[in-house]
């Protein structure tokens, strides 16, 4: 097995009719989580203690005379989630870094580029040439100190976001995207079976990516993740 071959085991369509249950868990989970936040809106700015009327999804969205935007990172093929169903009640804005992923997933549920937007942010902007470079450097046997050094090379001059230029969104979802950002580097090492302990230093790695993932939500999101 080489990098291409190994980054095929990452897609997860053949598991869209299995995660029928998880999906629908998980779609509901967003949107309770949602009407949830407007309902503590709507008690604080009235007063109240309770509800005294239905306040749905659908009442909230016919009160803000819009849907809201709802961005989804690291959307992928869309298998972790309904969109068809988050449509109904967001504007939708898929995240990838394979724009080719979503746009097909999109076009395959039938949602429209008004409904469903898709985008490639680059907030994590890894390319292949990387991976590829680093495929080769394990190939050819290259000490711990030049790999450490290629990988910090490769975070120092990533793309820096200048969070003034970019959208905002109502609302963030990340399915399992913490976890997957540097999963291609471990299981590179993993591939080739390095013979160096690596543990620390892509823990440090993890910490940092994770660290950079949260706080551009945080810049990016009006509301809630």
């Amino acid at each position: 097995m080489d990098y291409n071959s190994m980054i095929k085991t990452e897609d997860t369509d053949i598991f869209y009719d299995s995660w029928s249950a998880y999906r629908g868990e998980l779609t509901e989970y967003i949107i309770c989580s949602i009407e949830n936040y407007y309902t503590k809106k709507y008690l604080v700015r009235t007063g109240k203690k309770r509800l005294d009327r239905e306040y749905g999804i659908d009442k909230i969205v016919e009160e803000l005379g819009r849907k809201p935007s709802l961005a989804v990172w690291g959307a992928g093929g869309c298998n972790d989630i309904d969109i068809v169903q988050l449509a109904r009640y967001f504007k939708l804005v898929l995240i990838d870094h394979n724009l080719e992923k979503i746009e097909l997933a999109r076009e395959s549920f039938g949602l429209s580029k008004t409904d469903c937007l898709c985008v490639d942010l680059k907030f994590w902007d890894f390319s292949m040439e990387d991976y590829l470079m680093l495929e080769a450097l394990l190939k050819d046997g290259a000490k711990r100190e030049d790999i450490e050094g290629y990988i910090k090379e490769l975070v120092f001059k990533m793309h820096h976001i200048n969070y003034e230029n970019m959208p905002h969104f109502d609302f963030s979802v990340g399915v399992g995207l913490a976890s997957q950002l540097n999963i291609r580097f471990a299981a590179l090492f993993n591939l080739y079976e390095y013979p160096y302990d690596m543990k620390d230093f892509l823990n440090d790695l993890n910490r940092f990516a994770v660290d950079r993932f949260v706080n551009t939500l945080y810049e990016m999101t009006n509301n809630m993740l």
